[in-house]
Parts: structure tokens; sequence; C-alpha cells
């Protein structure tokens, strides 16, 4: 049961046994989002059958930073890793490149971030 306060999204994610992740996270952590979406971006594992995440853009990509098993929002690097595959490129840049400004990751960080998998 959640606190009377929680955050809607973070009780939908545990209820539906994802994590935020990719734009919704993007604009949590608040990185430059050029255009919105009316609905969430999460995150299940490849092998999470019957995750039911109603009028949710599910993303099932392996992470590329393994998550804990009770994580409700996912790692920066692996939101870069989804926005890489979810928005076209000069849009995932502009994601990218707020996350240097905010210094969430580095240069070499981002490198070494396989965002083309």
């Amino acid at each position: 049961m959640a606190v009377r306060d929680a955050d809607p999204l973070l009780v939908a994610a545990a209820r539906a046994g994802v994590v935020l992740s990719c734009i919704t996270q993007a604009r949590r952590l608040g990185l430059w989002i050029l255009r919105g979406s009316d609905h969430p971006h999460v995150a299940a594992a490849p092998s999470a059958g019957g995750v039911r995440a109603g009028g949710a853009t599910v993303h099932w990509a392996r992470p590329v930073v393994p998550r804990h098993p009770d994580a409700l929002v996912d790692s920066v690097e692996n939101v870069l890793s989804l926005v890489a595959h979810c928005l076209p490129f000069e849009e995932a840049l502009t994601v990218w490149e707020s996350a240097l400004d905010k210094r969430l990751v580095t240069l070499p960080g981002l490198r070494g971030c396989p965002a083309n998998e």
C-alpha cells in the first residue's frame, strides 16, 4: 500500500512491475524533451511476461546497466539508451546533451553506452 502523497507514476510502475524510463524518466530528471508524450514510457526485462502497463509504451530492451529488482526508476544510462532508440536522432541528441549539461553523465560514459544495440 502506498502513502497518500505517493507519486502516482511510481505507484503505477510498482503495480505493473516496470520501471519509469525513456522520455518519462528523462523529463523527471529535468532533461530537455522537445516534444511531449501523453502516456508514460516504462521499461521491463525482455523476459518479463505478463506485464500490463495500460496505456504506457513498454520498452522490452535489455538494460545497459543492470536494474535493482526493487527499482521503480531507471538509471540515466538506461534512460539514454532507450531514448536513442525511441526518438528521432536530433531529439535524442538533445536529451543526451542535456544529460551532459546537467552532469548526470560524462562524455566517456556516453561513449561506452551501447545506443545502437
